[in-house]
């Protein structure tokens, strides 16, 4: 159906939601449109129906207006639909017509519905061939008969048997989620009896029925108090048929055991000295019994606790009970391997990130950062290494190994963080996305270099709900191309022309200059600018890539325990996440408004992740916020840029929680990204004896790369790794030298953003000139030379 509503480029006046989530609205009642397309599909060539007085028949488009005139449910542009070659045909739906037979008069099935009490069984018997009051229009090629799918749903208007509306599409409601549930029950099994209560009937309609039927019914009597139990009758020589009425009526007592079973005893003083130690001992066990009772499940349930505990005990898993539970959690019993918090900032404190006001100067609406502020957080694209700003470290220091890692440059969003119905379309049609295979052999054939063009399918009944448009969500956008160029060339100013490391233009570099990528597309895409901006090369240049479900850099190996306590970080367990998701469910209801995204989406209301993505990357690349839709229009309730600074810093201090405020962070990152750490201190140690060869290696990755490698350096700042975000090691060998201070020969300055990484951990501090056995042994005692602990530790084998 919603295929016929992709011609024009103009906003649709229905909405763009999944195809099962809509349905057709008529005064009478709602059709959801998965219903209607069942029912249609049954009509597999549609030639043989050509008797009008049949149905399906030809549906002529013409309705009558008052005037003479007449107008047209269905317009060509709307419907794809061509005279020449397609048909519109018209077949009753919601309804039990049997369409071999010739349907009923409109007239006979009103002179029925209104029929004489004695004529109701004959009618039951024996019912008009009914149409309904429902058509779905179907379009179909005239030649071949072939079913096309759905055009739409007219309705008969009341009043009217002769003329048809058009229904409007809109989103699934209470009313249509009934239906579907009647109408998938009714299609399962036709002979089906109707329980209680119905599946069409929900918990308002009970509650409703309940609140009727409370106003009719007789109020139940009031319960009567239990009897007290009368110890007197378990007393020797006491009969049971007497009653205590009084314990101090009187200083005489009688007891009377006349046949009159009605006669009282009254006792006085002495006799409840006499009788009170029977009661008593009687009042004791019924106390103490119960007590008895609790005191023997209370110490039933710690024994059975205490084994449990002990059995947990020696299992492997206890490592991820230990690292829950340990506060700060740590990964070795050497303190120099704990977790230090970060300082206390503007993008860690809740209260300024909620109530706060701008974005702390950060920038979101361009690529372009002015020389004169060059370093300020720029989303849209981080600050790098450029010559202009680099430092340069004394003579003493030669370098000798660079390896760089980044998240790639702006792109369009995920398809899972758009809206379900997108005001407008994203379309690339400035870039194309090359992918084509090339022979190594000796005697390659030529290939053409063919890339990826979208377009959309007025034939293609199936469409994703949120962006639309001859984009991929997501693919680096031109202007993100761009930056991956200029982010090329600047490298390559400061590692050949300030520092003359790496090898010119014009030298053999492939031999010491290498990229590595990983399994998303996205970083390829950047590569190619990359390196045609470093070194101007159209030719081909292989970017290493581990395989999918085990690399490293994105990173993409199973770690449960990993997983698990970066969801922990983000569960209610975590007071401070608990915190900052109940102060902003204002927040969230304001967006979802106007986004229409449902309240029970976990994926945008689990964090601020889905509505900051969504956000920023149109402010990026200069798109409008979004409206509301109403009808089918945008209108005047829409997103402002103080809400969207509003979730841009909530954004913030999500990150910072979970990679750097989180106690469990530093576990979480170590496991999940430990192997591509490893990787790292295995370079270092090569070039230090002198067995590897490559000078600088580049790797493109994600903001979750990043963000854990700075979770693991311990970042004393913590943000949310930008487009092009960048973290440098540049490994130096210093000259010999009698200062006892760096007996090392060998130091690493990290960079990151263009300037020296600052790290809470005491160790490490200012990461500049930082002695690589210090750094290998912080590596080493996270993840294991080698990453002989990773795999351990994400499995829980190894105990923290």
């Amino acid at each position: 159906m919603s295929r016929f509503f992709r011609r024009s480029k103009e906003p649709r006046c229905s909405s763009d939601d999944d195809y099962d989530k809509m349905q057709y609205w008529t005064p009478e009642g709602v059709l959801p449109t998965k219903t209607v397309d069942q029912q249609t599909q049954e009509f597999v060539d549609l030639r043989p129906y050509t008797k009008q007085a049949f149905y399906p028949h030809v549906y002529r488009n013409d309705e009558s207006v008052p005037g003479g005139q007449t107008r047209k449910n269905f317009e060509p542009y709307q419907v794809g639909y061509e005279p020449d070659r397609k048909q519109l045909y018209e077949v009753p739906v919601d309804s039990r017509i049997d369409l071999s037979r010739k349907p009923a008069k409109a007239s006979n099935i009103d002179l029925q519905e209104r029929c004489h009490p004695n004529d109701r069984g004959r009618i039951v018997c024996k019912p008009p061939n009914d149409p309904g009051t429902y058509r779905g229009v179907i379009v179909a090629d005239r030649a071949t008969g072939s079913n096309h799918g759905v055009a739409g749903v007219i309705y008969h208007p009341e009043g009217s048997s002769r003329g048809f509306e058009r229904a409007p599409v809109e989103p699934l409601d209470r009313e249509g989620r009934q239906y579907l549930r009647r109408f998938a029950d009714d299609s399962a099994d036709p002979s089906r009896v109707t329980t209680w209560p119905p599946r069409d009937e929900d918990a308002q309609d009970l509650e409703t029925y309940e609140d009727r039927y409370k106003k009719v019914r007789r109020p139940r009597p009031t319960q009567q108090p239990k009897k007290k139990l009368d110890y007197l009758q378990y007393l020797p020589g006491a009969h049971s048929r007497h009653s205590v009425t009084a314990w101090n009526v009187d200083p005489m007592w009688t007891l009377d055991n006349s046949d009159d079973t009605t006669a009282p005893i009254t006792v006085n003083q002495d006799l409840f000295t006499h009788v009170k130690p029977y009661i008593m001992t009687l009042s004791w066990f019924r106390c103490r019994g119960r007590l008895l009772i609790l005191v023997a499940v209370f110490l039933f349930g710690t024994f059975y606790c205490l084994r449990q505990y002990t059995d947990m005990a020696s299992l492997p898993k206890s490592s991820l009970l230990a690292l829950l539970s340990a506060a700060p959690v740590v990964l070795s019993k050497d303190p120099k391997m704990q977790w230090f918090p970060p300082s206390n900032n503007h993008i860690n404190g809740l209260d300024e990130a909620i109530n706060g006001d701008g974005t702390y100067g950060f920038i979101y609406d361009s690529s372009h950062t002015p020389d004169k502020d060059y370093g300020t957080y720029n989303w849209c694209n981080m600050p790098h290494a450029r010559k202009r700003e680099y430092k340069k470290p004394s003579k003493e220091y030669e370098l000798k190994y660079v390896e760089v890692i980044q998240r790639h440059h702006k792109r369009t969003p995920y398809a899972s963080n758009a809206f379900p119905v997108e005001p407008y379309q994203w379309n690339c049609d400035n870039q194309g996305l090359f992918y084509f295979g090339r022979q190594f052999t000796e005697t390659p054939k030529p290939n053409a270099q063919g890339y990826w063009k979208g377009f959309i399918s007025e034939i293609n009944p199936f469409i994703p709900s949120g962006w639309i448009g001859s984009c991929q969500f997501p693919q680096i956008t031109a202007e993100g191309l761009d930056d991956s160029w200029v982010h090329g060339k600047d490298l390559y100013e400061v590692y050949h022309d300030l520092l003359s490391f790496i090898p010119g233009r014009k030298e053999d570099w492939r031999s010491k200059v290498k990229f590595r990528v990983t399994n998303n597309q996205i970083t390829s895409q950047v590569a190619g600018m990359f390196i045609n901006g470093m070194y101007q090369t159209t030719e081909s240049v292989p970017l290493l890539i581990q395989q999918a479900g085990v690399d490293s850099l994105e990173p993409q190996y199973k770690c449960s325990v990993g997983a698990k306590l970066t969801s922990a970080i983000k569960s209610s367990s975590n007071k401070a996440w608990k915190s900052h998701l109940d102060k902003t469910k204002a927040l969230y209801k304001t967006l979802d408004d106007i986004s229409g995204v449902p309240a029970d989406d976990e994926g945008f209301h689990e964090s601020f992740d889905h509505y900051y993505d969504n956000l920023s990357a149109r402010q990026c690349h200069n798109k409008p916020f979004p409206c509301k839709l109403v009808d089918g229009k945008n209108s005047s309730t829409c997103v402002d840029q103080k809400l969207a600074n509003t979730v841009y810093r909530l954004g913030q201090w999500e990150y910072s929680q979970m990679y750097r405020d989180a106690p469990a962070s530093l576990a979480a990152s170590a496991s999940s990204w430990g192997v591509w750490v490893a990787e790292l201190a295995s370079h270092f140690r090569a070039v230090i004896a002198g067995k590897q060869d490559i000078l600088y290696l580049h790797n493109f990755a994600h903001d979750g790369s990043v963000s854990r490698l700075l979770s693991v350096l311990q970042i004393d700042v913590m943000v949310w790794p930008g487009m092009g975000s960048e973290v440098v090691f540049e490994l130096y060998k210093k000259a010999k030298s009698s200062d006892k201070k760096h007996k090392d020969e060998y130091f690493v300055r990290v960079l990151f953003s263009g300037k020296t990484l600052k790290s809470s951990h005491p160790d490490l501090g200012l990461m500049d000139m930082v002695p690589v056995k210090t750094l290998l042994e912080y590596f080493d005692g996270l993840t294991g030379e080698n990453a002989s602990l990773v795999k351990g530790r994400c499995s829980g084998e190894i105990p923290a």
